[in-house]
């Protein structure tokens, strides 16, 4: 809500109001417009007890390519992880991960031990589909527990159409490449379908000079 302008803000507020959870719930539109300020001003938001007695979570807005507000990074747990010493820490590290999130437009990391080995990959499909299965505690799991560890893997010398194929059948969007072992890259399924069609792009602009006897 701090990426919001105040009007749209107060709109919202005009049809959901601000009811109480907790003892320490922002119930006031003026304690409420005092935090967005100071979550925007830092950079990222603290939720100290606000939803749940006990838990408390730290979280930064993902931006897309015009600096809109699309989604979120969040780390929460029990509340007395989050001392007052190790809030702007905690809140650095958090902003931090959005920010490389937003500029590079990941939905998809690889899991490896020492960069060249792969143990598995961890999407946000995967941590949509555990927090669909066993509510918001999933997120206090370690990406160990969420990744995907048995994952299909390419060959520089594949070409578009078998990558897509594989794509398609196993039902998922990200393959490391190999080579002798070891990952030198990440193909997507949006790599492969850009290569494709610009190769069909290129075959069309050959018929066309065929049928006009260029």
């Amino acid at each position: 809500m701090a990426a919001m302008p105040r009007d749209q803000v107060e709109r919202a507020l005009s049809r959901t109001g601000l009811a109480p959870f907790t003892s320490t719930t922002l119930e006031t539109p003026d304690r409420l417009f005092a935090d967005l300020a100071d979550t925007a001003a830092r950079g990222w938001s603290f939720d100290d007890q606000e939803r749940y007695e006990g838990m408390s979570c730290i979280a930064a807005a993902i931006r897309d390519s015009f600096g809109a507000a699309v989604a979120g990074v969040s780390v929460s747990g029990p509340a007395a992880r989050f001392t007052p010493d190790r809030q702007s820490a905690i809140g650095t590290r958090v902003s931090q991960a959005a920010e490389v999130l937003s500029q590079r437009r990941i939905g998809t990391v690889v899991v490896s031990p020492d960069g060249k080995h792969v143990s598995g990959v961890l999407s946000e499909r995967d941590i949509v589909r555990e927090i669909g299965k066993r509510g918001a505690a999933c997120l206090a799991d370690l990406v160990d527990d969420m990744m995907t560890s048995k994952i299909e893997t390419a060959s520089m010398k594949e070409d578009a159409d078998g990558i897509l194929h594989r794509m398609t059948e196993g039902r998922f969007r990200h393959m490391p490449v190999m080579e002798n072992g070891e990952m030198v890259g990440l193909i997507t399924l949006g790599d492969v379908v850009k290569a494709r069609l610009s190769q069909l792009a290129m075959e069309k602009e050959a018929l066309e000079g065929m049928i006009m006897g260029h």
